[in-house]
């Protein structure tokens, strides 16, 4: 099979694969996966096919797309796929899982936000292909599946005793892996193909790579109230979420940097018309308006495809659950709000937003006064959190 079909076939594989995550993420909020996610610390890197972030830490998801019956133990450095009176050998993808898996946790700890390796976990998922003839020990067979087999596998991460992350820390890492991922950066691929392959194929891979400007996040939608997380290479959501364009013709979203690069200078335009505005509202005097008709809407996550119900009396949040949440989430503003008995409140669906004021010391003779604001769903659940102004 010539490199462009076997890579379509690929390219197709990851897709059903990504199908299958966002089936979960839609089912299990606040979780969210990013896709085509390449990594680098020092010589170090790892091409992710797949990684999926929920309250119970760091999935990386690596997809294999073989015909036939694969064959290998947990110890041999070569799996083998047979087919049609063919084999062929591959490299034993739970030591690629296992290279990655340090590459990714070595990745955080450069940026100074370590995580538990035990958060971080793997699993080979195989598309086509029969793995009953592996000879694995249990906790191995854990880590490797089928694409039929993968929404039951999946269902078992929801069924652990006790989450790794909260909502609020499930946003902060996935905003880390989204800012980490240097995918369409060529130099970070040649450093990749060589970190692989060597010379010749690091050579291979800048004479493929596209002519584009670096870039620190992947093509993204909004999504739910919770924050910002990925449905995907194309998207972030908690809950149901939509691709972007390049996902939807098999094959294209690896190969979509151009529209990535577009959608990057729309997000740009798009933040300076946002600071204009808000100068103007703090110049007219509509700044809390402003706020919440700005802000909010850009961090809501893409919501189920029913209409979410109204707020009933029964289980609107109150004000003393959103001061319990404010102090848990910015433990240091007690005693610096200015109006913590009177914020200013926005309803919107389900949710309502809290925004209050804090003076904060800019210098020794100037204080200036900042925001921060929560949004609340039933109950008192935390939704969001706005970034101060």
């Amino acid at each position: 099979m010539e490199y462009g079909e076997a890579k379509a076939v690929g390219d197709i594989g990851e897709q059903r694969v990504a199908e299958r995550l966002r089936v979960y993420c839609s089912e299990n909020p606040p979780s969210g996966f990013l896709s085509n996610v390449l990594v680098r610390s020092g010589r170090m890197t790892a091409q992710l096919d797949h990684v999926l972030i929920d309250p119970h830490g760091i999935l990386i998801v690596e997809v294999k797309v073989r015909n036939g019956r694969i064959r290998g133990t947990a110890d041999e450095k070569k799996w083998t796929a047979v087919y049609g009176g063919m084999t062929k050998t591959f490299q034993n993808p739970l030591e690629q899982l296992r290279g990655q898996r340090n590459t990714l946790s070595k990745a955080l700890h450069g940026i100074s936000d370590p995580i538990d390796l035990d958060l971080i976990q793997g699993v080979v998922v195989f598309v086509d292909a029969d793995i009953s003839a592996l000879e694995l020990d249990s906790h191995s067979r854990k880590h490797v599946t089928t694409l039929d087999r993968l929404a039951a596998a999946l269902r078992e991460r929801t069924t652990q005793e006790a989450a790794g992350l909260t909502h609020v820390e499930v946003c902060r890492r996935y905003e880390q892996l989204r800012l980490l991922d240097q995918s369409a950066d060529p130099a970070v691929q040649a450093a990749h193909a060589d970190y692989r392959g060597g010379a010749s194929a690091s050579a291979a891979a800048r004479a493929a790579a596209p002519s584009q400007p670096p870039r620190t996040a992947p093509t993204t939608t909004p999504g739910d109230n919770a924050s910002r997380l990925a449905s995907g290479s194309g998207s972030r959501s908690f809950g149901s979420g939509t691709r972007s364009p390049a996902f939807d013709s098999p094959g294209g979203w690896r190969s979509a940097p151009r529209s990535r690069a577009a959608q990057k200078f729309r997000e740009f335009v798009a933040t300076l018309a946002v600071l204009a505005l808000f100068w103007a509202c703090v110049a007219t005097g509509a700044f809390q308006g402003a706020l919440t008709a700005i802000l909010l809407p850009a961090l809501r996550l893409n919501a189920p495809a029913a209409t979410a119900p109204s707020i009933t009396p029964s289980s609107a949040p109150t004000l003393a659950q959103a001061k319990d949440q404010l102090f848990q989430v910015a433990p240091q503003l007690r005693g610096a709000v200015t109006d913590l008995e009177t914020p200013t409140t926005t309803a919107s669906g389900d949710s309502v937003t809290y925004v209050w004021h804090y003076a904060s010391k800019a210098s020794a003779s100037r204080v200036v006064i900042k925001t921060c604001g929560l949004a609340l769903g039933p109950g008192g659940v935390l939704r969001a959190v706005l970034p101060g102004q």
